[in-house]
């Protein structure tokens, strides 16, 4: 990334000496030099204030949605937008597979299983622990480069209408919904509402692949491709052993073009 797409990205009409970007942080304690950093302002904090603290650090330009009185400190309408508007642009740069994950539980601990599988043959990028909102998946994103192979992401959400905002920044290639729960039912009301939200991770999407859970009671009824260990899944878990330091299993895995299941042994 270069100084020059940053400005063209977010329509800034400015002479600056082009100069190759080192990283893209919104903790201006994190600034090294060659950075860009982008103010986010928070409940507690506003990271307008810490503008000019990060171009001493060493930061090319500061990104703000406030009046500050540095000319390298430049003047957006709003740096979440901004953040959004970056993010997607280094992913459909470098347009790696990409596969998001959401659901009201399991996403942490399916992601660290495709990624434990992915990464004896890949280089897997993902988020870390279950930073799975705007700022958290961004600075994923913005570590994509030509090294990555495939990207793994958990995508959160607490209010409707974030799932889809997502999921539009991410384009993923593979969406997964492994179940709807009660979880944040004050901000939905009910479960039909988190269903909507959930299955909303398709809407950035494009000739990729639905994954759900096929024995949860709203995901069922999908037309896409069902996992779980009901008989009319189109892969299907069965003789499931676990013991206390693994787990074995086998599967029936429905094979479209010849028309039957497939068996294996995990």
């Amino acid at each position: 990334m270069t100084l020059n797409e940053i400005l063209e990205i977010l329509s800034l009409d400015l002479n600056f000496p082009n100069r190759k970007i080192n990283n893209i942080v919104i903790d201006s304690r994190k600034v090294k030099k060659g950075d860009i950093y982008i103010a986010l302002k928070g409940k507690k904090y506003n990271g307008n204030d810490f503008a000019i603290d990060a171009i001493k650090k060493g930061a090319l330009i500061s990104i703000v949605d406030d009046e500050v009185d540095n000319n390298r400190c430049l003047k957006v309408n709003n740096t979440y937008k901004s953040l959004i508007k970056i993010a997607n642009y280094i992913r459909k740069k470098y347009n790696k597979p990409l596969i998001a994950i959401t659901g009201s539980n399991g996403k942490t601990t399916t992601k660290e299983l495709i990624s434990f599988v992915l990464k004896d043959k890949y280089n897997i990028l993902y988020n870390k622990q279950n930073r799975n909102n705007i700022v958290g998946v961004s600075e994923t994103l913005f570590k994509i480069n030509k090294k990555v192979d495939v990207v793994i992401t958990e995508l959160g959400s607490n209010h409707i209408g974030e799932i889809r905002e997502l999921s539009t920044m991410c384009e993923p290639n593979f969406c997964i919904v492994t179940n709807i729960g009660s979880s944040h039912l004050q901000y939905f009301k009910n479960r039909k509402n988190i269903f909507k939200e959930k299955i909303s991770i398709v809407e950035g999407m494009k000739d990729g692949k639905l994954f759900v859970n096929g024995d949860d009671k709203y995901l069922k009824e999908v037309n896409c491709f069902r996992c779980g260990i009901n008989l009319d899944n189109d892969l299907i878990a069965y003789n499931i052993i676990e013991n206390e330091n693994s787990i074995s299993f086998n599967i029936k895995l429905y094979y479209t073009q010849l028309n039957h299941y497939l068996n294996c042994s995990y």
